[in-house]
Parts: C-alpha cells; structure tokens; sequence
C-alpha cells in the first residue's frame, strides 16, 4: 500500500476560484528606470533604492559607481541615490521607514524587501516568520516576481 503523505499541496487543489488559466498573461519585466534594460529576475542582479522607489539593475549601480570614482567623487557614490540624486538612507531604520512608506503606497518591491528584512532580521527588524510571509504574500499580490519565487521555494522546501 502507499503511504500517505500530507505535502500541504492537496489544500491548494480545491480553490482554484480565483485562478483564470485561460486568461493568464505572463507580466511584462520591469526595466531599469535609467537605462531601459529589462531587469534581471534574479533580485541579487538589481538594488531597490527605497528613497525614491526605484528598482535599478546593478549594471546602472556600477556604471555609476565607476564613474564617479574615475572622476575623484568619492563621497556620492555610497550617500546619494543615482537615480533620484537624494540622500541615502544612513540606518536601518531610516531604510525600514523608507520601506514603510513606500509598502503603504503598494509598492510590491518594498514589500518584498521589507518581508526579506523580517525573514531575515535585516536593518533592525526583529526575526518574524509570520510577518514575512504576510508581506511576501501581499507583495506578490502587487506583482513581485521576487516575493513570488521566495514564496515558491520556501513552500517546496518546506520553510514555511
């Protein structure tokens, strides 16, 4: 005989309701805000830059980075944002309010770094398991593919 075994996925198998296959579009990818590349799905290719709410690929980050080394700016490179020129924020919780805002405003992509900050105790939030999957829910609702691919693994992994 087979055992039995509860994978948790069986639950899920009910409630399709709100699924609609047929209608299923596969969203268009971001693109970078200053060079117009599509971004990267993997997020460790990307920086989030929670003062303006802007999502820029690493190459634009770099670029920047490079160039104003190369021309003796030294000091901008890590406090202005390159997108929005504005200060960055210099602790966590200035990041974690920043996150807060933006979170409230229904930006997935805060969400998903505020849900990865709770998930992982980052800039100053407490380790919150419960919390994290709220918001990586909620972010992936918003159109996170990030919060999407966590969620994804962290069920087939069994971490949640």
């Amino acid at each position: 005989t087979a055992l039995a075994v509860d994978n948790g996925y069986d639950s899920f198998a009910d409630d399709e309701s709100d699924v609609d296959i047929e209608n299923f579009e596969i969203p268009p990818r971001d693109v970078c805000p200053l060079c117009k590349i599509p971004m990267s799905v993997d997020h460790r290719n990307s920086e989030y830059m929670p003062c303006c709410a802007k999502q820029l690929c690493k190459g634009c980050s770099t670029d920047h980075a490079v160039k104003s080394l190369e021309r003796g700016i030294k000091v901008e490179v890590f406090t202005k944002c390159v997108f929005c020129r504005s200060n960055r924020a210099n602790s966590g919780t200035t990041t974690v309010e920043r996150l807060h805002s933006n979170a409230k405003q229904g930006d997935g992509n805060a969400m998903f770094m505020l849900a990865s900050g709770y998930e992982n105790g980052l800039n100053g939030l407490p380790i919150n398991y419960q919390k994290a999957v709220e918001l990586y829910h909620e972010a992936t609702k918003l159109g996170s593919a990030d919060a999407a691919h966590t969620l994804g693994s962290s069920y087939m992994t069994g971490d949640i």
